[in-house]
């Protein structure tokens, strides 16, 4: 701020705004001055007084204020100076009007001096209440990502007790299906045991090439003799020594059979 801005009287009207504390601020030349030392332009003079009688800065709220006396200070005339007012007045009289101007422009620039303080502080308490309301808010989203943070490893938990849930339902089923297997392939050796034949294994569809030992022409000859004693049996006719019998219940595992010379 220059010096010529510092020495700079200025308007006192007080303007609705939504702190109530602003104060129009106009740099005045030519003013209209109150007994109870304030200061207005002339457009806000004019506005005020022609209704009101008290001074707008130190009226209440109810509208209620004490009669002031006015008076105008300044000149529209350029030719005039700050020198010319004192002329023609005795020293007593200067040194009055000098205390007087003195004392209310020490008393505007204490009322300028307080405003600008109620001002910083409205500002301060506006600052703190942002810092406050920017902390808080912080704190519910480091809260939130907390939670959110929580909320995956559960997850990530879930789903890798999930994959060790499938991974041992599959292991299972594994087992349960060489169990089958193992199931199904003694049973047809208990079969073919009971016939008295080897398994034929559709698992395995390698072909053998080597020649039959004589115990295998010997299983496939009475397997043979078998289902042939089977086939004419079904169609009346008996062969001749063929006997074929079932155990009880029809059960393979009393299944027996024999072959020898018939009656000729």
């Amino acid at each position: 701020m220059s010096r010529d801005d510092f020495v700079m009287l200025r308007c006192n009207y007080p303007l609705k705004d939504e702190s109530g504390k602003r104060a129009c601020g106009k740099d005045l030349t030519e003013a209209w001055a109150t007994s109870c030392s304030h200061i207005f332009c002339p457009d806000h003079a004019r506005e005020w007084f022609r209704e009101h009688d008290s001074c707008p800065v130190c009226t209440d709220a109810d509208g209620k204020g004490t009669k002031v006396r006015m008076i105008r200070v300044g000149s529209k005339d350029a030719s005039l100076g700050p020198e010319s007012l004192l002329i023609g007045r005795i020293p007593s009289d200067m040194k009055k009007a000098m205390s007087t101007s003195v004392q209310f422009w020490m008393d505007q620039k204490y009322a300028e001096f307080w405003q600008n303080q109620q001002r910083e502080q409205d500002l301060r308490d506006a600052l703190k209440r942002l810092v406050s309301a920017g902390r808080r808010k912080i704190a519910e989203a480091e809260t939130k990502q907390a939670m959110l943070a929580q909320g995956r490893d559960e997850l990530a938990h879930q789903v890798r007790a999930a994959k060790q849930e499938l991974v041992a339902r599959q292991e299972e089923v594994q087992r349960v299906d060489a169990r089958r297997v193992q199931v199904r392939r003694a049973y047809e050796d208990m079969l073919s045991k009971a016939a008295g034949v080897t398994p034929r294994r559709q698992a395995s569809p390698a072909i053998s090439l080597r020649p039959p030992s004589p115990g295998e022409v010997g299983r496939r000859s009475a397997h043979h003799g078998l289902r042939s004693a089977i086939g004419l049996r079904s169609r009346g006719a008996s062969p001749v020594g063929a006997s074929v019998g079932l155990g009880r219940g029809g059960s393979p595992g009393g299944a027996s059979v024999g072959l020898g010379r018939g009656p000729s």
